[in-house]
This record gives structure tokens, C-alpha cells and sequence, in this order.
């Protein structure tokens, strides 16, 4: 009888132990996703990876504020590139993405749409050099990679440029 009072307790101890942690654990999950669908959360996170690539690219790049509906849309809120020479490549009041579909085994995305609201975009090839801003910043984006992995596709549905202003500037051609 002493064996079968031990294991009883036994059986309790563990069921409420294992409520607990159930508890406890749907408590961190929800909390964790009720503090990640915050705007400032989503918008220090954003900026920090913005400082990475800023420091990769050489530009500076910032955000306002982000809104992030996990694997659906995402929204950057003032948008600002800065080029190698702290000069806007690329301002956006709204930068929006809706995510269709992505496969990371097939290294692919599909864009429902992807759209710039009210944005600047500045080409710029500054005198003496032979690449434009754009082309420093995208070369800074790509990885020079030791092994040979298959490319991301990513393709666009829709893309959508409302009251976009673009410039493209040559400083090394002569002025007429």
C-alpha cells in the first residue's frame, strides 16, 4: 500500500507540474507575440538591422516606424537611404510589402505587392567615380560568397509608385 500512496502523490505532483508549464509556456508565447506586433518593438528591431546593413553598404539607412503582421505585410514608415556621401538615394513616407508566398528550401518569394508612396528615389554617379550610388549600395547588399549556392528568386506581382520624384544625376558628363 505504501508504494501505490507514493505513486498517487507521484501522479499529482506531475500533473500540475505539467499544467504549469503549459500555463507557462502559452503565457511566454502569447506575451512574446503580443510585445512583437508592437509597433516600437517592430521598429527597434527594423533599425537595428538597418544599422547592419547601413555598416555593410556604407549608407545609412533609418526608419520611422514599421509595421509587421508576421509572413502577410510589411510597412516601413519613412524610409531614408542615405548613399556613400550622405546624400538621399531613396526616401519613402510608405514602403509596403504583402507577402503570397515565400519557400525557403527553394530560396523563393512571391510578392503580392510591392509599393513606394510619396518617395524620392536619387540616382547619383558622382564626379571621378565610374558607379552610381545605386550600384555602391547594391554591391555592398551582396555577399561575395565562398560557396556556390543557388540565388533567391524573388518575384513581384504588382508594383506600385505613387507620387514618386526620381532623378538621375551625372556629375563626370561635360554641362552644356
Amino acid at each position: 500500500m505504501k508504494w501505490k500512496s507514493r505513486y498517487i502523490r507521484y501522479k499529482k505532483i506531475t500533473r500540475r507540474l505539467s499544467r504549469f508549464l503549459l500555463i507557462f509556456l502559452a503565457f511566454f508565447l502569447v506575451s512574446g507575440y503580443l510585445v512583437f506586433r508592437s509597433s516600437k518593438v517592430q521598429t527597434k528591431i527594423t533599425n537595428q538591422i538597418g544599422r547592419v546593413l547601413s555598416e555593410r553598404t556604407n549608407a545609412k539607412i533609418s526608419v520611422e516606424k514599421v509595421d509587421f503582421e508576421p509572413f502577410r505585410t510589411f510597412v516601413l514608415n519613412g524610409l531614408l537611404v542615405l548613399d556613400h556621401h550622405d546624400d538621399t538615394l531613396l526616401y519613402a513616407r510608405d514602403f509596403y510589402i504583402d507577402i503570397n508566398d515565400y519557400n525557403i528550401d527553394k530560396r523563393l518569394i512571391e510578392l503580392k505587392l510591392l509599393e513606394l508612396n510619396e518617395a524620392d528615389f536619387n540616382i547619383k554617379k558622382y564626379k571621378g567615380e565610374e558607379k552610381t550610388n545605386l550600384k555602391y549600395f547594391i554591391a555592398g547588399l551582396i555577399k561575395k560568397k565562398k560557396k556556390k549556392r543557388r540565388e533567391w528568386s524573388i518575384y513581384v506581382e504588382d508594383l506600385g509608385l505613387e507620387e514618386l520624384n526620381f532623378t538621375y544625376v551625372d556629375e563626370n558628363k561635360p554641362k552644356k
